[in-house]
């Protein structure tokens, strides 16, 4: 698969396209995807490129820390690191502050291990889990 720079796709954008194909959409091989995302239940929900060329990281909002006091984001950083090692076994998403201090929870995702529908599941239950913090 060849893109308009005459650089192959990456692993991450081929998956992409293949997602696509399985919507029986033909995708633009000319296009350069980052990524996706969209709006679900008031909660916006994204996937990206992981560093990791076989992974891919499936993230969605929980809310913005900025209208929050400093001893509201401390307490709210301690609980998140008490529910974060209580999970660590039980499930593979985590929450995290993201560089804008939004609560996001995330997860990865192996790419080849994962079709369409298995990616509308896993981002069927972060928006869930973003909806319980």
């Amino acid at each position: 698969m060849q893109q308009g720079n005459s650089q192959e796709a990456s692993h991450f954008q081929e998956w992409v396209f293949k997602l696509i194909e399985s919507l029986g959409v033909t995708p633009d091989l000319q296009s350069d995807p980052l990524g996706f995302q969209f709006e679900s239940e008031g909660r916006m929900a994204r996937v990206f490129p992981h560093e990791e060329p076989t992974l891919a990281i499936a993230e969605v909002e929980v809310c913005s820390m900025l209208r929050l006091d400093g001893g509201q984001v401390a307490r709210a950083a301690a609980e998140l690191m008490r529910i974060n090692y209580d999970a660590r076994f039980a499930h593979e998403w985590q929450a995290v502050f993201d560089d804008e201090d939004t609560l996001v929870v995330w997860r990865a995702i192996r790419m080849n291990e994962t079709d369409l529908e298995s990616v509308a599941d896993i981002l069927a239950d972060g928006v869930e889990r973003a909806a319980q913090l």
